[in-house]
């Protein structure tokens, strides 16, 4: 018999929990969307891989902000004590920011990843296809196909936020010889909102 997921609703005591998954997911968010400004001007910095993960991670976790919604709004109707209430509301404002966030990273690296490395790379080809048939196609002004790839240092980097107060390793693009980092929070969040059930 098929399994198929369901949300999985936590007593008002998971409330730290989830507070910690949620402003980790913000901070990560805004991380990789200062990261993916930076790659803006030279987005040969970045590879297909990574945009991939971007849109990935960033995309499920978009769709999942329906159940981190739902979860505050049942806490808020189950009588939380002032200092609750109080974080719920301030939960609800990151929420607003994390959507904010994971729109600017997904349009920012649906822009991007025209100009990836691999793109870059096989215009080039195409260019000395051009160039043996007698034909000169000067490159795009600024993006230097022949320049060394830079390869991004863990594109994937998930981790576990400790407290919500802990500062992810902080995302920077390639410039100054330096390997461009992008921080994404992996799915070890979705272990919190989906249980698995038969399907009937």
């Amino acid at each position: 018999m098929p399994e198929h997921r369901v949300p999985q609703w936590h007593p008002i005591e998971a409330l730290p929990m989830i507070g910690q998954a949620i402003d980790g997911m913000l901070e990560s968010a805004e991380d990789v969307v200062q990261s993916l400004e930076q790659a803006r001007p030279r987005p040969h910095v970045l590879d297909d891989y990574t945009i991939g993960r971007v849109r990935e991670a960033h995309g499920t976790q978009l769709n999942d902000l329906w159940w981190y919604t739902e979860q505050l709004a049942r806490w808020r109707q189950a009588r939380p004590t002032p200092a609750q209430a109080q974080e719920l509301e301030r939960l609800m404002q990151q929420l607003t920011a994390l959507r904010r966030a994971l729109t600017a990273s997904l349009a920012l690296a649906e822009e991007l990843q025209a100009g990836t490395i691999e793109k870059v790379l096989a215009k080039d080809d195409v260019e000395g296809i051009g160039k043996s048939n007698g034909h000169f196609h000067r490159p795009q002004h600024g993006v230097s196909p022949h320049a060394p790839h830079q390869r991004l240092a863990s594109p994937v980097g998930s981790r576990q936020a400790t407290g919500p107060r802990r500062r992810a390793r902080t995302g920077r693009v390639a410039g100054d010889g330096q390997p461009a980092l992008l921080g994404l929070r992996g799915g070890d969040c979705c272990k919190l909102l989906w249980g698995t059930a038969l399907r009937a």
